[in-house]
């Protein structure tokens, strides 16, 4: 892929103060769009729609669970495939950047939102979901 595609990130959290942030600062640091959904059934819907380049995911959200969720997405055949980084509080123990929801790892950052760790979470699913779809074409 070329280095000049502008990459589109889909935020699904229910926290507005989270969403405006990173809205803010995503795109103005490092050229991403961002796409945000304050529930599930919308950021599914926009996922299906977009088919973003990444998806970072609130694990508590009141509609349908984070996990809930990216089993939803990895099941859809046009979402399967589209790498997930989960947010949450709940990710407090120092270290901690990977977790398992429904039998899958997937890379995460703990609340709150620390930006060069987040920036860099995004870089490495992006890439290893590049290196992946490369290794299979």
């Amino acid at each position: 892929m070329t280095q000049n595609k502008k990459r589109t990130i889909l935020i699904v959290d229910d926290d507005p103060g989270i969403l405006r942030l990173l809205e803010k600062r995503l795109p103005k640091a490092h050229g991403y769009e961002v796409l945000t959904a304050l529930e599930s059934r919308k950021g599914f819907e926009l996922a299906k729609a977009n088919r973003p380049d990444l998806i970072l995911l609130d694990i508590m959200i009141p509609d349908q669970s984070g996990g809930d969720l990216a089993k939803s997405l990895k099941e859809e055949s046009i979402t399967k495939d589209i790498p997930i980084v989960f947010m949450s509080v709940l990710l407090e123990e120092e270290g901690k950047k990977r977790i398992e929801i429904h039998g899958h790892e997937y890379r995460a950052v703990a609340k709150p939102i620390y930006l060069p760790e987040l920036l860099s979470a995004i870089r490495k699913a992006i890439n290893e979901s590049e290196f992946t779809a490369g290794e299979q074409s």
